[in-house]
């Protein structure tokens, strides 16, 4: 058995078959909810203390084993209790809005006159979904003017996480960046 300390925090115990043996320890069936491996592993943690210095008192452990070569290394982390906790903030999600089409002959004329108005509607995509066009814009909210334009050849469409991811899953790309920009300058007169 070697014991060998990795950092301030972490000890990796290193056990071979004659100690698994001595021991009396299987690895598949090593557990804290055994108390045969409970009673040993509590004894190597004290052991582990008395050689490395480490103590236990207002620390957590986090005792992870891996099999190695018919014996086993035992990973022994230790984590101070009254250690604050990281926070995470959770971004607001991008908010999407989409517009479906009847045919192609509206898309391309709403793709046109978008195109010709110079308005900057960068984060666009066009899916083909159940025959209908979707233009989808990764922004909120759109120029007054874009709004107009849509809403003549358009119906403004739920844009949900669930359609949305629908319409990625299962719709066919059109064009998939810049859409109003790339099609704009090919369908435009």
């Amino acid at each position: 058995m070697t014991i060998e300390q990795i950092d301030g925090a972490k000890v990796l115990i290193a056990l071979g078959s004659q100690d698994m043996e001595d021991y009396s320890l299987e690895f598949d069936s090593m557990s804290f909810k055994n108390p045969h491996s409970r009673k040993i592993l509590s004894r190597l943690l004290k052991l582990v203390c008395s050689k490395t210095g480490l103590t236990m008192e207002n620390r957590s452990m986090l005792v992870e084993a891996l099999p190695y070569q018919k014996g086993c290394l035992i990973l022994v982390t230790f984590v101070e209790r009254n250690r604050k906790r990281k926070k995470y903030k959770i971004k607001k999600p991008k908010e999407c809005i989409c517009f479906s089409f009847g045919d192609i002959e509206s898309l391309l004329k709403t793709i046109s006159l978008l195109y010709k108005a110079r308005l900057c509607l960068h984060a666009s995509k066009v899916y083909l979904y159940s025959g209908r066009y979707y233009l989808v814009f990764d922004y909120m909210p759109l120029p007054q003017k874009a709004k107009h334009i849509l809403n003549e050849y358009a119906v403004a469409h739920k844009s949900t996480k669930v359609f949305l991811a629908k319409l990625k899953e299962a719709g066919k790309t059109v064009c998939e960046d810049k859409a109003v920009e790339t099609m704009g300058k090919a369908f435009s007169r």
